[in-house]
């Protein structure tokens, strides 16, 4: 049997009642050479088996795994797959009809070569895909970096996460191999560290603004299903784990201007410096960008969630004092490009 075109990895642990509408989104798509290789990590060893035992379609491959870690969960679905490129499929996440059309559009022109795509948290069960073949742009990889270590904010619709890119299997493989952490996808973030290797290996990445995944029902911002939101309320599983990471939280932290453990950007930030690796670029970290993404998280996206972010602020506030007033002012000046950044996200219809 040939190796197919795409491997979709569909990590999952304790949401057997909604991972079948992930399935369902790949298994429908009008391009159909693919596998899904779907690692079930459930603490109950049964309910997920239960839950996909009546989809028949030879291309869903069920693999048990439990009680693994979640890098763990994720880099053995990569070992899994046969296929010649590779994306994420969360449990949450619906591939809109045509994605994987799209992807193997520009793919079959580009050649064995990262692809980033939109992502959109949608209020309903279903969205529509593009009506045309959206165009892929050629982004230098230095030029990312260069914009996130100025803490912009539309650095992160550019970053090729491992929720909303593909990479040739080649390629994750390698970098795999050549991790520190022999993880392709690590902690803290598996995404974010998956999309830090592949910047630093590759010259550029191409990348289609257009949204061909999604998180339907509102579930970004108001759900169980939200590891994001676990982590913004300081909920048990969010404090499980980073306390199971192997190292302490002083170690964690030691970086991190602002102290606060479960402050989003401190996570990825961690995964940069962990896995971003270039010997012929250095990057400068805009620290006033740093302090005015935090604010933006505290005030705009933890109050958005309705989460307490008082420590945090407080963190926030502790690490601005530290600093002159000419400091401040450019952090308050990047406050307000932050929002501009925003709005104008907002208007496009939340690209990202």
């Amino acid at each position: 049997m040939s190796a197919p075109f795409f491997s979709v990895l569909l990590p999952t642990r304790n949401r057997a009642e909604i991972v079948g509408g992930a399935i369902q989104s790949a298994l429908g798509q009008t391009f159909r050479d693919l596998e899904i290789v779907l690692c079930d990590n459930d603490d109950d060893g049964t309910a997920t088996r239960e839950a996909v035992a009546e989809i028949s379609d030879e291309r869903l491959r069920y693999v048990r795994t439990g009680g693994l870690s979640m890098c763990d969960n994720w880099d053995h679905a990569l070992e899994q797959a046969r296929g010649q490129h590779v994306l994420v499929l969360e449990d949450k996440q619906r591939l809109v009809p045509n994605a994987l059309e799209i992807l193997h559009h520009h793919l079959e022109q580009l050649g064995d070569v990262p692809v980033k795509y939109g992502l959109r948290f949608a209020a309903t069960e279903t969205i529509a895909g593009p009506a045309m073949i959206p165009p892929a742009k050629r982004h230098d990889c230095r030029e990312i970096i260069d914009l996130y270590c100025r803490f912009s904010y539309r650095s992160y619709a550019l970053l090729p996460k491992g929720l909303d890119s593909t990479v040739p299997r080649d390629l994750a493989m390698r970098l795999k191999a050549e991790s520190p952490t022999s993880h392709f996808f690590s902690y803290v973030n598996p995404d974010y560290a998956s999309a830090f290797q592949v910047l630093g290996a590759v010259e550029s990445i191409f990348v289609v603004e257009s949204a061909l995944v999604y998180i339907p029902n509102n579930w970004m911002w108001g759900s169980r299903y939200s590891t994001g939101l676990a982590a913004y309320n300081k909920a048990e599983a969010a404090r499980d784990y980073l306390a199971g990471l192997p190292f302490s939280k002083e170690e964690y932290l030691a970086q991190m201007p602002v102290k606060a453990p479960h402050l989003w950007v401190n996570a990825v930030l961690f995964d940069f410096h962990a896995f971003y690796k270039c010997k012929d670029h250095k990057p400068v970290l805009d620290w006033a960008g740093y302090h005015a993404l935090c604010w933006l998280v505290i005030h705009v996206f933890g109050r958005k969630l309705g989460a307490n972010m008082s420590g945090d602020s407080k963190e926030l506030r502790k690490s601005l004092r530290r600093n002159g007033l000419g400091f401040r002012l450019r952090y308050w000046w990047r406050v307000w490009t932050c929002l501009a950044a925003l709005a104008w996200q907002k208007f496009r219809g939340g690209v990202g």
